[in-house]
């Protein structure tokens, strides 16, 4: 559809799907001298915008989220306590979870309409982020990017060889649930914290 909104411009509708979601964008096209710039229109506020973002269900600008998509990183050390918790708070804001303290899978009850597989699996990433995040706090591990973004994307073994109890209650050396998935790069240097660990469980998690 034409736009009068910004002069030059013309919009147009899209529909897409994002995590079998549907979503209604509206894009435009700016003339610029080399041609025309596409942008998208942030559906709260209507402003253009080169990025928009998945919070809660809804795609907006990163005017409209309700958190600084930076200030999570500042003076953050890659791969500690911080960084994971950060990494948790936009992965739960994206799947609209509003985090609560330390991370606990049974405090968070299944949406109306949601796919029981599929919320199970996005409690497994949080829990077992959690459980990245309690090993950077407590005994100073820290995690590769590669290896925090194969627990988001679901490709760590451990998401399929654990359950929600054990990921809770146990440490596990999420670098090797890396390497062991299939298709995963085998370029990462495994840093276990326990010496005496076997393959996955080492310590039981104190009632907190």
């Amino acid at each position: 559809m034409k736009g009068s909104e910004y002069p030059g411009a013309d919009q147009y509708n899209a529909y897409l799907s994002i995590d079998e979601l549907p979503f209604h964008v509206r894009i435009g096209y700016q003339k610029t001298g080399f041609g025309k710039k596409a942008f998208l229109y942030c559906p709260r506020c209507a402003h253009r915008r080169v990025k928009l973002y998945l919070c809660g269900g809804k795609l907006l600008c990163r005017d409209c989220l309700p958190y600084s998509i930076y200030s999570g990183l500042t003076h953050t050390t890659k791969g500690g306590s911080k960084y994971i918790k950060y990494r948790m708070q936009r992965f739960a804001a994206k799947n609209g979870i509003i985090l609560k303290g330390p991370f606990h899978y049974y405090i968070y009850p299944k949406p109306k309409g949601k796919n029981d597989d599929a919320w199970e699996m996005i409690l497994k990433k949080l829990q077992g982020l959690e459980n990245m995040r309690i090993q950077a706090l407590s005994f100073n591990k820290r995690y590769s990017e590669k290896t925090i973004r194969s627990v988001m994307q679901g490709k760590n073994t451990l998401l399929y060889v654990l359950d929600l109890y054990d990921i809770d209650k146990y440490f596990y050396n999420w670098d090797k649930g890396y390497i062991d998935f299939p298709g995963n790069p085998n370029d990462i240097e495994v840093s276990g914290i326990f010496s005496n660990a076997n393959a996955y469980q080492s310590v039981v998690l104190k009632s907190s």
